[in-house]
């Protein structure tokens, strides 16, 4: 008898448990759907893209390259595109779960649904390409700079 009530309590407590972790996965998947994660991840993705396209076309300017650099910018656009759509569809979740409690994530959620929280999303994508556009106008050149010098340094230094 014992032995059957400590298993009906295992059992019992196994159940709560699954379903305590079910709901908090599901709720991951709502503030995943509600921060529009899977705009921010285009709008980053897209920077991805244009940078290493204006790289490439910058470093291969010869007229005969144009068509090739076209179609191998296109299989990179398609790979990054569909790796940045696996890591929302299947990693998220499980990232979101481990580094947050249940709590954490039903807090999160309920900013995101408050005024400010809605207002900061519809600005994210404003402010990201703003972001992307001040660090293009303003730093890039400088900092390639900066990298370039410290990279024939470094360079110096393996020989």
């Amino acid at each position: 008898m014992r032995t059957l009530i400590y298993l009906y309590i295992s059992v019992l407590f196994f159940c709560t448990v699954t379903v305590q972790a079910q709901d908090k996965r599901d709720e991951i998947r709502k503030m995943i759907v509600i921060t529009n994660t899977n705009s921010i991840v285009n709008v980053i993705t897209d920077a991805m893209i244009a940078n290493m396209n204006k790289v490439f076309t910058e470093r291969y300017k010869k007229k005969n390259t144009a068509a090739n650099l076209n179609k191998f910018m296109g299989f990179v656009r398609k790979e990054i595109r569909a790796t940045m759509d696996l890591i929302v569809k299947n990693d998220l979740v499980d990232l979101y779960d481990k580094n947050f409690t249940h709590d954490e994530i039903k807090n999160i959620i309920k900013f995101y649904e408050s005024t400010e929280g809605k207002k900061l999303l519809n600005l994210t994508p404003v402010l990201s390409k703003n972001i992307k556009e001040l660090i293009d106008k303003k730093y890039r050149d400088s900092l390639i700079q900066r990298l370039q010098e410290e990279a024939k340094k470094f360079l110096k230094t393996t020989k």
